[in-house]
């Protein structure tokens, strides 16, 4: 197998050039921190043949996996410190070369005076986890502006109550 280190906003080029090779990164995380594990280079041989990426603890539970025949993310939230492994590897045989990145996680407290803020991702698929601080029966308005997509992608704002329902879309 292929091994290395991920560390914050520093990709690692792996090459699996053997059908049945697979590679380990592994990256440590703070308690609570958030963090997206994903690609937004991968080519495989043959074509469309999915990538998968599992992470596990420093016990060993896994803790997420996602497949992708195109470019795999993986959301994490609220993790125990310590330290992570990655598992990359092909599904059906294939060969390939994934570019994975160990990215930031987009977090933050969104004021209510209507000043505005800036977040970007850097994996494709990265998803934002925002907090903002109401009373009951306050009018609260959410807006997303200046969007910057790539064709072919879309864009959802999900409202959860502070008890974790889901109340609105």
């Amino acid at each position: 197998h292929i091994g290395g280190t991920l560390l914050l906003d520093s990709p690692q080029t792996m090459n699996l050039t053997l059908p049945v090779q697979y590679g380990v990164l592994n990256f440590t995380a703070t308690a609570g921190q958030t963090v997206a594990v994903g690609s937004n280079t991968l080519a495989t041989t043959p074509a469309n043949k999915q990538v998968q990426l599992t992470v596990f603890n420093a016990a060993g539970t896994q803790v997420g996996q996602v497949s992708s025949t195109t470019v795999p993310t993986l959301n994490l939230t609220n993790l125990a410190a310590g330290t992570y492994s990655v598992l990359v590897n092909t599904v059906d045989a294939a060969t390939a070369s994934i570019e994975v990145r160990l990215a930031f996680g987009m977090t933050g407290v969104l004021p209510l005076d209507g000043t505005s803020q800036s977040f970007a991702s850097t994996v494709k698929s990265q998803l934002g986890y925002f907090a903002f601080n109401a009373t009951a029966g306050q009018n609260v308005g959410l807006a997303i502006t200046d969007l910057v997509m790539s064709a072919g992608n879309v864009t959802a704002l999900d409202v959860y109550r502070p008890n974790g329902v889901w109340l609105q879309q």
